[in-house]
């Protein structure tokens, strides 16, 4: 709890004292709703919670038996929905109601919807089978007070497009925090969504089948734990993301950190067989690549100044606190601070806390997205052929993972370099102890690669370990380990312990540029021969111990 307090605020004062807010209880009353009925049940429903809007909140009692509306069902504050149980509650859509309502937030949502008004979802089922309805099923937005949805069966169509705004949502969330989801079904084209500022959110025990995403998470998105839940790919699917990490839909928070994903399986629904997607990170980007004139304090003072235009020579306006500031060469190189209201034209920016080590006039600096602080740990991979960490700015670790698939080769792929205006280090990224189980070629894969070129030459890509990764099916399907600098130079990574079959600094005559590389104890799978390197040693900046 005290690192979350630590990362919201962006405080690095020890913290020594936590003071925890006594939970308001909610009104317990109960309200029931009238049984259903061919029609007028819109009605019976908004009756009850009249009632417990009056009371200031309570339960509002759905019994048992399957209610046709044609409305959305708007939850006052402090009000939880509860019914007779999953497979005996359901609430179901047939029509569509934005035809009438064309800005509607959510079928099942709170009230007023940009007010703090939280509700409970408990013991029903929510559906939708109207083809042209793409919004929410549910919707939960401006919400602080903390709530549960549980034992709740959500439901929307699987749509067969390629227009992913014409594809329905399980669960909207926006400008919301302190949300426990557990023991929740999700099938819907979207499954969960955090679009922006969702914070300290819980998804637990949970099933999401999808066919466009599984949980994406955008801007101003952290302190998000989503553990041991099933995610399903199912058909028709055109695009395939079972987790995507952004910093779009926000111009005050260019970040997306503090995520855990754990012993979460990610497979495909029955009879479904596709593994051309996964995992991304993906849409950073960054204001300033350059030296620094000083720095006081907090204060830093760069050569030149933070673009007013994007890539494309459009005029911007932003204000960036919670992006990183990277020295990426130089003394000083390996620091990261964050930003805190930085705008177009800047030639001074304020860190959140002074560099342990100074740069110099010499030392490059970039001022990036924060895209970073994910720990991603005892995940089984079954379906993913994909897991990018496209363009990140720090700190990613995957470690216990089981990796692979059955029929697609599996690459996790590391992108660092240029990507729009941002320069990205990839910094710390690690992979630990992850296995490789399952009969197809496995690879990891870490490059510098600038989309638009570059003209940088220095230090981009730095502090990597791989460690302890272990393909436990040797003779089967050959796994690599790749780190690639032909666009771009890299220093200080660590490659120990793997049992793998080839390990390689190079792709054909690609142009290689590392220094303080070190190799040590890698064997190729089922043997005591040392893992194949390419070039062969010795290799320039590379330090290898048998």
């Amino acid at each position: 709890p005290s690192g979350w307090v630590r990362f919201s605020n962006f405080s690095h004062v020890p913290i020594e004292t936590v003071t925890v807010r006594a939970f308001e209880a909610w009104p317990t009353t109960v309200f029931s709703v009238a049984a259903p009925s061919g029609s007028g049940n819109d009605a019976k429903i908004t009756a009850a919670l009249d009632l417990a809007k009056a009371n200031g909140g309570g339960v509002v009692l759905i019994p048992e038996g399957t209610y046709l509306l044609t409305q959305p069902v708007l939850i006052p504050s402090k009000v939880i929905l509860r019914g007779a149980g999953r497979t005996k509650t359901f609430l179901k859509w047939v029509n569509n109601p934005r035809v009438s309502n064309p800005t509607l937030a959510g079928l099942v949502m709170n009230l007023n919807y940009t007010r703090d008004e939280p509700f409970g979802l408990e013991d029903l089922s929510l559906e939708i089978t109207n083809n042209d309805y793409w919004g929410p099923v549910v919707y939960r937005g401006f919400t602080r007070v903390p709530s549960v949805f549980q034992r709740v069966d959500i439901k929307a169509p699987l749509l067969d497009t390629s227009i992913e705004d014409n594809m329905p949502f399980g669960i909207h969330l926006r400008r919301t925090s302190n949300l426990r989801i557990h023991d929740v079904s999700v099938v819907a084209s979207k499954g969960i969504f955090g679009r922006d500022d969702v914070t300290h959110l819980s998804i637990t025990d949970s099933t999401v089948t999808w066919n466009n995403f599984g949980f994406k998470f955008s801007a101003k998105n952290r302190n998000l734990i989503i553990n041991n839940n099933v995610v399903l790919v199912s058909g028709p699917t055109r695009t395939h993301t079972s987790l995507g990490l952004t910093p779009f839909h926000s111009t005050d928070g260019p970040y997306n950190r503090d995520f855990l994903w754990a012993n979460n399986r990610i497979a495909a629904a029955e009879d479904f067989e596709d593994h051309s997607g996964g995992y991304t990170a993906d849409g950073s980007d960054g204001i300033y690549l350059g030296t620094v004139s000083g720095c006081d304090g907090n204060t830093m003072t760069l050569a030149g100044s933070t673009s007013t235009v994007d890539v494309g020579g459009k005029p911007v306006d932003y204000i960036w606190t919670g992006a990183v500031a990277v020295i990426l060469d130089g003394r000083g190189a390996g620091q990261w601070r964050y930003l805190i209201g930085t705008r177009p034209g800047d030639r001074t920016v304020t860190l959140d806390r002074p560099w342990d080590i100074l740069p110099d006039a010499n030392s490059i600096v970039t001022l990036i997205h924060m895209m970073g602080r994910y720990l991603m740990i005892d995940n089984d991979y079954v379906n993913d052929g994909q897991h990018d960490d496209y363009y990140i700015s720090n700190d990613s670790i995957k470690a216990g993972n089981r990796f692979g698939t059955v029929v697609k080769t599996f690459t996790a792929t590391t992108w660092t370099g240029r990507h729009y205006l941002g320069t990205f280090p990839g910094l710390h990224v690690q992979f630990l102890d992850n296995s490789f189980v399952r009969d197809a070629p496995s690879l990891i894969k870490t490059l510098v690669d600038n989309t638009p070129e570059s003209a940088y030459q220095g230090i981009v890509l730095s502090g990597h370990v791989y460690r302890n990764n272990v393909d436990v099916s040797p003779g089967v399907g050959p796994t690599t380990i790749q780190f690639r600098t032909n666009e771009g130079r890299a220093s200080d990574a660590l490659f120990e312990g793997n049992t793998i079959d080839l390990l390689s600094f190079r792709q054909a005559d690609e142009n290689m540029d590392v220094q303080n590389i070190l190799v040590r104890g890698n064997l190729i799978p089922g043997s005591s021969t040392p893992t194949t390197l390419n070039p062969v040693a010795p290799i320039p900046g590379v330090t290898v111990i048998p």
